[in-house]
C-alpha cells in the first residue's frame, strides 16, 4: 500500500515540477485571458514590421523578433504580414531578449515554438486573446 500511495503521489507532483520549471525558465509569467487589457505605457509598445522577421509558411507567416529599441518593453505581435495572417511564433522567435515585461499574441496565432520565450527574464505578461 506504501508503494502505491507513493507512485500516486509521485504522478501527480512529476507534472507540478515540469510547469513550475517552465515558468521560471521565462521568468514571472502571467497569462491573461483579457484581450481588451489597455497598455499604460503605450508610447513603449512595440509594433513596427521593421523590426520583426517574417517567414512564408503554407497559409500565412511565422514571426520572430529581430531587434527592438531600447525604450521598448511592450511587444504587440501583428495579426497580420503582406495581407496574410501570422499564424505562427517561431521556434526561440523572442528568446534572450531580456526586456521585455509583456508580449500581445494575435487571435491568428495557430501555434507557438518551442522556447519561444526562452531567457525573456523580465517577461511578466502573456496576453493570449484565443484562450
Amino acid at each position: 500500500m506504501k508503494k502505491k500511495n507513493s507512485f500516486i503521489i509521485s504522478l501527480v507532483l512529476i507534472p507540478i515540477m515540469f510547469v513550475m520549471i517552465i515558468l521560471a525558465s521565462c521568468g514571472k509569467t502571467n497569462l491573461s485571458n483579457n484581450s481588451n487589457e489597455h497598455n499604460s505605457t503605450v508610447k513603449t509598445e512595440y509594433t513596427e514590421e521593421k523590426y520583426f522577421e517574417f517567414s512564408k509558411m503554407v497559409e500565412g507567416y511565422s514571426v520572430s523578433l529581430k531587434e527592438m529599441p531600447s525604450s521598448t518593453t511592450t511587444i504587440r505581435i501583428p495579426n497580420k504580414y503582406n495581407n496574410e495572417p501570422i499564424i505562427a511564433i517561431d521556434e526561440n522567435g523572442f528568446k534572450d531578449f531580456t526586456k521585455i515585461t509583456k508580449i500581445i499574441i494575435p487571435n491568428s496565432v495557430e501555434s507557438i515554438g518551442d522556447s519561444a520565450f526562452s531567457g525573456c527574464s523580465s517577461l511578466e505578461s502573456i496576453t493570449i486573446p484565443f484562450v
